[in-house]
């Protein structure tokens, strides 16, 4: 059982590592695309759900990461009707 237990951490390195590689080659290949316009409605609307979800099961990790999605929605929409 200890050697499942020391294989975990380092389970999660490596997995965090690959991820963390793709991420970077994927970005250099999307930097390379067009760039496209941001919609911050998926932010409101991510928000919104996270936040009724959590608020309703009483988890307190949720609600306030889908308030934070939420405020950042409606201050990227409300900088995009500035421009």
């Amino acid at each position: 059982m200890e050697n499942i237990s020391s294989f975990i951490p380092h389970a999660i390195v490596i997995a965090a590592s690959v991820i963390g590689v793709l991420y970077l080659v994927a970005s250099k290949r999307k930097a390379k695309t067009k760039s496209f316009e941001k919609d911050y409605s998926v932010f409101i609307v991510l928000g919104s759900i996270w936040l009724i979800a959590g608020l309703t099961s009483g988890n307190s990790g949720i609600w306030p990461l889908g308030l934070i999605f939420l405020l950042s929605g409606l201050a990227g929409m409300l900088i995009k009707k500035k421009k």
